[in-house]
């Protein structure tokens, strides 16, 4: 699973990257370390969200932000 940053229209959202697209998790979480404080009850959502497969963005409209 890789989890990205990422900038659409101006703003800022995470998502996990699924082949062309990035499943957008902006409605989870507001930003990478939210995922990171959610602990084991982020991984679970974090697969939900996987296996839901919605909210899906193509990779080539968004902007990947480097990590800090």
């Amino acid at each position: 699973m890789k989890l990205v940053s990422y900038l659409k229209k101006d703003h800022i959202s995470v998502g996990i990257v699924e082949e062309d697209t990035i499943i957008d998790l902006n409605d989870t979480f507001p930003d990478m370390l939210s995922i990171i404080n959610a602990g084991a009850d982020g991984e679970a959502e974090l697969k939900r969200a996987l296996a839901n497969g919605s909210n899906k963005v193509p990779l080539n409209s968004c902007e990947l932000l480097l990590g800090m």
